[in-house]
């Protein structure tokens, strides 16, 4: 599967209600494409974008964790 690029999807730095991993205890805005590598770090994987992704990022594909 071909994955976007960052540019493409507006990768940027989200907020407390849509980020791209799990970040904090009660944490509930994180999306479902997130891949964390080595807890606890912040860095991550998509399964949609490419390269390295940090958690507290966010883009145009995010979805949220049920």
């Amino acid at each position: 599967m071909t994955k976007y690029s960052k540019e493409e999807v507006d990768y940027s730095r989200g907020h407390i209600d849509s980020h791209c991993g799990w970040c904090f205890e009660d944490d509930t805005g994180y999306c479902k494409h997130f891949i964390r590598i080595k807890p606890p770090s912040e860095k991550g994987k998509c399964r949609l974008v490419e390269g390295d992704i940090n958690a507290l990022f966010w883009c145009k594909k995010w979805e949220k964790k049920e």
